[in-house]
């Protein structure tokens, strides 16, 4: 219990804004070589992927993230560093 509720006063601290994918590329625009995150959803068991996809990126301070969307929706910059992470998981999350 005391775990997850230091979980819960970490990532209040920290913030974390879910934005649009377009807001989201607005963001990453604003740094010359952005690092992204990447974490395809699978399906309930866990074993499937389904061709959707969370990112999260860190920019002037603030964390920003995109909900689950499509394969064919994304196109990030050439300058983008993506790292593909097993999951992601926000403050809703929790």
């Amino acid at each position: 219990m005391a775990a997850k509720r230091r979980r819960i006063v970490a990532s209040q601290a920290f913030g974390v804004v879910e934005v649009s994918w377009a807001e989201f590329l607005r963001a990453i625009a604003l740094e010359p070589e952005p690092l992204v995150i990447k974490s395809e959803k699978k399906t309930f068991f866990g074993s499937n992927p389904t061709g959707r996809f969370r990112y999260l990126a860190s920019v002037k301070g603030l964390v920003f993230f995109v909900d689950y969307i499509d394969s064919e929706d994304q196109t990030l910059p050439e300058s983008a560093i993506v790292i593909e992470a097993e999951t992601i998981k926000v403050p809703k999350d929790i």
